[in-house]
């Protein structure tokens, strides 16, 4: 037996067999892995249903990049815009791929951030095109009304 001391008001002794104190470390830790394999299912349950829901959102932001460009008409896109705009339109497109791939290998947390990336980059090709035909329209809207007119929005 081993005695382990008691911090109580009288000091007294406690003894415990060894063999009962392997048992009740081994019944811990046991629930504590059980413990942590529930809450990890949990978490990983929540994040593969916010990687689902970004890989949408991602898709979704792509396909309207793509609409964009090709509801407005090549002139309005200068030339200097456009092969831009299709480089971004890849990469979003490139990391939706290894997002899924990610996810379906259960790397839910790459692929979240692949699918974020995805979407920051249709994003910012959208951007670019709006600001490029909103940039030309002003340019023609004043060539029209014959002025001159530099508005940098500082």
């Amino acid at each position: 037996m081993i005695p382990i001391i008691s911090l109580g008001d009288n000091f007294s002794p406690v003894f415990v067999r060894p063999d009962k104190l392997e048992n009740k470390t081994a019944a811990i830790a046991q629930e504590k892995v059980a413990a942590e394999n529930k809450f990890i299912a949990k978490v990983d349950g929540e994040l593969k249903v916010a990687a689902s829901g970004k890989l949408k959102a991602a898709e979704k932001k792509i396909s309207k990049a793509k609409l964009g460009l090709a509801k407005v008409e090549k002139s309005k896109v200068s030339t200097n815009t456009s092969p831009v705009v299709d480089a971004k339109i890849k990469i979003a497109e490139e990391a939706v791929v290894s997002g899924r791939s990610q996810l379906n290998s259960g790397a839910t947390a790459a692929a979240f951030t692949s699918f974020q990336e995805a979407h920051q980059a249709a994003q910012e090709a959208e951007i670019l095109i709006d600001s490029d035909v909103s940039l030309k329209t002003e340019i023609l809207k004043i060539k029209d009304k014959g002025q001159i007119k530099l508005d940098l929005g500082l």
